[in-house]
């Protein structure tokens, strides 16, 4: 709400007041160009207003960017955790396929030691069997030879 501004009766009163016509004048013309160029109540609403429009627009396309951003980042997370959990199934596939290879091989080593083992014993029974039977003949041949039997 604008009012009006006597500058004619301002100067007067301040030549009144004992202030020089050419100051006086001076003094009235920046209090006029003061007023011309201050703002309104109507004008500070409607910037207010002005400035609340633009903060809800930019609120709302920053919160849109948001949830795009959101919804990217979502998408991406899910599809890098489906490839982790692919690789680790795959991962898990070869560690299994490995140990069960590795279980088969320790199996035919074990088997092949056993079968050296049971064919070590068998000669070495074979070799003390002979050992054996040579010392019993060599007892029955002392024996004769001694006519004790």
């Amino acid at each position: 709400m604008s009012t009006q501004f006597d500058t004619l009766a301002t100067a007067r009163r301040l030549e009144a007041a004992g202030i020089a016509t050419k100051q006086a004048e001076a003094i009235v013309f920046a209090i006029q160009e003061s007023r011309d160029t201050a703002a309104t109540k109507e004008d500070l609403d409607s910037n207010v207003a002005a400035l609340s429009s633009d903060l809800a627009a930019n609120t709302a396309m920053l919160r849109s960017e948001l949830e795009a951003n959101t919804a990217a980042l979502r998408s991406e997370l899910e599809a890098n955790m489906a490839a982790l959990r692919s690789e680790l199934e795959a991962n898990t596939t070869a560690l299994r396929s490995d140990l069960a290879a590795m279980a088969a091989d320790l199996r035919a080593e074990i088997q092949g030691v056993a079968a050296e083992s049971r064919a070590e014993r068998g000669k070495l029974r074979g070799e003390l069997f002979r050992a054996l039977w040579i010392q019993g003949a060599g007892v029955v041949g002392i024996l004769l030879a001694s006519k004790i039997f």
